[in-house]
């Protein structure tokens, strides 16, 4: 995690409740609404900073980790109950239009699932969310590289077990998607539009939707990580 700490020293600001800038403090999980971006450049422009903030409500809903009351407005707290695309397209949408906020989601979307207290529920809700972002859009070259050291530390464990065995977790095999689509590059790692809701709701239903042959979307990809 060292590279992404020497990031952060960079370029976090400071957060309530956080003596200086201790980047593994300020990216380690949360359950709170972030009043301040995380970043120093996005605090500095209010308009991308309010956006910024509206993202982190939305990802802590999202994750489980705050009530929809925390979104701030009945409209979008009903909304959410009724779509469950509707906060993660909100958060795709606001990175790819708005490249003043990509490292910004980024960097909440990695203190969103470090030391996650729920590995196996939030967690991975966290990790589903970062994969549809690498399919959307990327973070600048400065936050590229230490974010993809990062991502291969958690990804260390994928492979190692099948699903269903006491040992799997689904976490380090969506980081190892993560990292196969960070080490492609710009242009081949995203799109550039958010994916339809159909390719959300894949992405969301892991491990438990249906796959061909009877086996879960988990056990498809153990298998062809392990080229079976």
């Amino acid at each position: 995690f060292e590279a992404l700490w020497a990031y952060g020293k960079q370029n976090l600001g400071k957060q309530k409740g956080i003596r200086g800038i201790d980047p593994k403090k300020i990216l380690s999980w949360s359950d709170k609404p972030l009043v301040v971006p995380l970043l120093k450049a996005v605090a500095a422009d209010p308009a991308v900073g309010t956006l910024a903030c509206r993202a982190s409500r939305a990802l802590l809903v999202f994750c489980g980790d705050a009530p929809p009351s925390a979104l701030g407005s009945k409209t979008a707290a009903e909304q959410a109950a009724r779509s469950e695309t509707s906060l993660p397209r909100f958060i795709l949408m606001t990175g790819r239009t708005e490249r003043k906020v990509r490292d910004e989601l980024w960097c909440q979307a990695v203190r969103q699932v470090t030391r996650h207290p729920r590995p196996g529920a939030g967690e991975l809700r966290g990790w589903q969310l970062i994969y549809l972002m690498a399919v959307t859009f990327l973070p600048t070259n400065e936050l590229l590289m230490p974010l993809r050291r990062w991502v291969a530390d958690r990804a260390m464990s994928a492979g190692r077990s099948a699903p269903g065995h006491a040992s799997y977790d689904p976490c380090a095999e969506m980081a190892a998607l993560v990292g196969a689509r960070l080490r492609t590059g710009a242009a081949a790692a995203t799109r550039g539009i958010v994916p339809p809701d159909a390719e959300i709701l894949s992405a969301l239903s892991r491990p438990q939707s249906a796959a061909p042959f009877c086996q879960t979307l988990d056990e498809l990809m153990w298998r062809q990580r392990r080229g079976a």
